[in-house]
């Protein structure tokens, strides 16, 4: 009977005999034997060997209700005629140098999809770090190699993990919306391993979706020569964002009417909101009439804002080109120092921009996903193991928005 039970409950084969089973403390202790049929040299599989005393270990298994039981196994020292050496036996229901079984592996995993580390270490009565080294191994062995052959369309991004200038460069499959890499850090050779595991089917690469970074820019000219950069524009739109706030923050330093001044306060956000998307009930539009109406400069720029996001929605190279010409002209006619240098910036990777127009293809996606980082670091209250954390970045596609297992 309890032969049968380990078999088919634990998948523990019939190799083992069964010797008897322990009842105590809240827990059930099956103790096992292999037979000496069974016993061979586990280095060279001779069965010419000479037993050299037992020793007892104990390994955790799945629980059977609210009961945890575990699997006493009697292992033989081996001493191999043929190999001249003296071995232990080998485990064929554990991982060498495990503490629990692989169906015990394998049961923790399975309620990794639904719950948290915290909860299933109680749940079992075992430490968090213990939970932690199994999934990671899970993790490193189904994450060990990049699929790279199908990859065609890439995104490159990086994301905070640390407050200062920590950064975690991430690129994504923007087909499947995985991510396949991550790294610390956002220099050139951060990117080196990517390449490598990329191997030969780097060729394969149509195009990249970056932000501005020269060290991205680099890296990617120089080994996706092949590949299409393409300047996001999700981070240019954001670019002259950052341009129009600053601009109202100097106004804003310079006016000396008080009455101005309360116009102009707390107006950022109506200035960087889509004209369409102003609340009419809440007199948006009637505030941010009255903060351009206050300066020249504002105005122009605030408008110029607006006509740039019309500039996505042109369908040739040929069009874009004219009105990118166009935009960054009336940049320049402004006068506005901001404007221009922004302008200037735009001209000077030109080529990356028009790309879009023949992709279509936006770190959109990986924005999303580092919006999934960031809240698998809350859950995770920070990180200590910077490598599980990067292999938890890689299963979080297969996870929904509550990021159970963490």
């Amino acid at each position: 009977m309890s032969r049968s039970l380990l078999y088919h409950a634990f998948g523990i084969r019939s190799r083992y005999n069964y010797i008897r089973t322990n009842y105590g403390n809240g827990k059930v202790s099956f103790t096992i034997k292999t037979p000496e049929v069974y016993l061979e040299c586990p280095v060279c599989g001779n069965e010419i060997i000479i037993k050299r005393g037992t020793r007892e270990r104990t390994f955790k298994n799945v629980p059977i209700g609210n009961k945890m039981t575990y699997i006493v196994l009697e292992i033989q020292r081996l001493e191999c005629e043929q190999c001249q050496g003296v071995y232990q036996e080998e485990i064929k229901f554990a991982r060498p140098n495990k503490t629990y079984t692989k169906k015990f592996a394998r049961y923790v995993i399975s309620l990794s999809k639904e719950m948290t580390i915290n909860a299933i270490a109680e749940h079992l009565g075992v430490s968090w770090g213990l939970i932690k080294d199994i999934q990671k191994e899970h993790l490193k062995n189904k994450y060990k190699h990049l699929k790279a052959k199908k990859l065609k369309y890439l995104a490159i991004d990086e994301v905070a993990i640390h407050k200062g200038h920590n950064y975690l460069t991430v690129v994504m499959n923007l087909e499947t919306g995985a991510v396949v890499y991550a790294n610390k850090g956002r220099k050139k050779g951060t990117l080196d391993d990517l390449w490598t595991k990329l191997n030969r089917y780097k060729k394969n690469i149509k195009a990249v979706a970056m932000d501005m970074w020269p060290a991205y820019i680099s890296a990617v000219q120089k080994n996706l020569p092949n590949a299409k950069i393409i300047f996001d524009r999700f981070h240019i739109t954001k670019k002259l964002n950052e341009q129009l706030r600053k601009l109202r923050a100097s106004i804003y330093r310079e006016i000396q009417d008080n009455t101005e001044k309360e116009v102009l306060k707390g107006t950022t956000w109506l200035l960087l909101k889509n004209q369409e998307n102003l609340n009419e009930g809440r007199d948006e539009n009637q505030r941010l009439e009255e903060a351009l109406e206050i300066n020249k400069s504002l105005f122009f720029a605030y408008y110029l804002k607006e006509d740039l996001r019309k500039f996505w929605e042109i369908d040739t190279v040929e069009e874009a080109k004219k009105f990118l010409g166009d935009w960054c002209a009336k940049a320049f006619a402004s006068g506005i120092r901001r404007l221009g240098k922004f302008a200037k910036s735009l001209l000077s990777h030109r080529t990356g921009i028009f790309n879009y127009f023949r992709h279509k293809i936006t770190t959109g996606p990986l924005e999303g996903m580092n919006n999934k980082i960031g809240t698998l670091k809350r859950k995770m209250y920070g990180f200590r193991d910077l490598e599980f954390f990067i292999l938890k970045i890689y299963d979080l596609h297969n996870c929904n928005i509550g990021l159970k297992g963490v």
